[in-house]
């Protein structure tokens, strides 16, 4: 009997001791905090130390903010500015307040006595927010995405996903989604290896205000989306410039992909394009080849962005067999 006792005393004090341990283990892994970089507008890099869970997150970007209730992390987020949609139709986000329909005042963000930024990197700016130094001195930590400086891109969209899920620890559930992701893709690039097609594609943007505007490679991810589905990106500048009339007449697109910015008769923009007179003997104005896409998605990425990847490909490659999205 006194052995009987002795053991199960044994077992329960190393139960305990493990869990214990165990306990310690996880408290360690939360306690270290994360030391992490980001890049400012100009593209340099800036360490940040992020000393604990963030539960308080001031977002700067809508994209942000749906990018986060994707993951179910709506209930970290404090407050939300920048509505690039001008609208809040997520029923996660919906009860979030909204400091400012574009950028708040940095008198107002010292208010919110936050635990970290998490902002657009244009808001950075000494007209806007301030500086990330600024922030850093203060004892903010920040986060930063869709970085003109570094260039848009599939790959810096992931790294942005990656980083929120070392942020927030679940990278269980962000690794997934970018392999998920990752997969959708390669199946695309495989099957249009065998497309003997190449057509050309333009991407042109409107900014809601009667102006056309061409968009380089380091400005969104269809130049990807387009040369993964076997089409050619047709290239005007290596920068940001209003498009001429002329410049879509020399290149001649076989399609051409349309967006506009926070825009509400985007419809109209692109029926201007179709009816203009001097376009009609374009490739992709005289087969009425023009999609519509969302401007998020293009340009800064969202968590549906392989829907317009496979959208674009089913579009410029019918050939392909893939399931466009809707």
């Amino acid at each position: 009997m006194s052995k009987k006792f002795s053991t199960l005393t044994l077992t329960i004090l190393l139960c305990f001791s493990l869990v214990a341990c165990k306990s310690e283990t996880s408290k360690a892994k939360t306690s270290q905090g994360l030391t992490y970089e980001i890049y400012d507008t100009g593209g340099k890099k800036i360490t940040q130390d992020l000393t604990k869970t963030p539960t308080k997150v001031t977002v700067i970007g809508q994209s942000i903010a749906e990018m986060m209730a994707y993951f179910d992390l709506e209930n970290r987020i404090q407050s939300i500015s920048y509505l690039e949609d001008q609208t809040i139709t997520n029923k996660k986000l919906k009860d979030i307040p909204v400091l400012a329909k574009l950028w708040p005042t940095k008198e107002v963000l010292i208010a919110q006595d936050t635990d970290l930024i998490y902002s657009l990197t244009t808001a950075f700016d000494d007209d806007r927010i301030g500086s990330i130094d600024e922030w850093n001195t203060q004892g903010v930590p920040v986060v930063t995405t869709s970085n003109y400086a570094i260039g848009k891109s599939i790959p810096n969209y992931l790294d942005e996903i990656r980083l929120m899920g070392k942020l927030f620890q679940i990278e269980n559930k962000t690794n997934k989604f970018i392999e998920t992701q990752e997969k959708r893709e390669q199946k695309i690039k495989e099957q249009s290896k065998a497309l003997n097609t190449q057509p050309s594609v333009l991407l042109i943007a409107t900014d809601g205000r009667g102006h056309y505007y061409y968009y380089p490679r380091n400005f969104s991810l269809v130049d990807e989306m387009v040369e993964g589905s076997g089409g050619k990106y047709l290239e005007l500048s290596d920068t940001y410039l209003e498009i001429s009339l002329e410049a879509v007449i020399k290149d001649n697109p076989d399609y051409i992909l349309f967006t506009a910015f926070q825009s509400d008769n985007q419809e109209d923009y692109l029926k201007s394009l179709l009816n203009n007179q001097n376009l009609q003997n374009v490739t992709a104005i005289k087969n009425k080849a023009l999609l519509e896409i969302d401007y998020i998605q293009a340009t800064r990425g969202d968590m549906n962005y392989m829907d317009l990847y496979e959208k674009i490909g089913h579009f410029i490659q019918p050939d392909l067999k893939i399931e466009a999205s809707k």
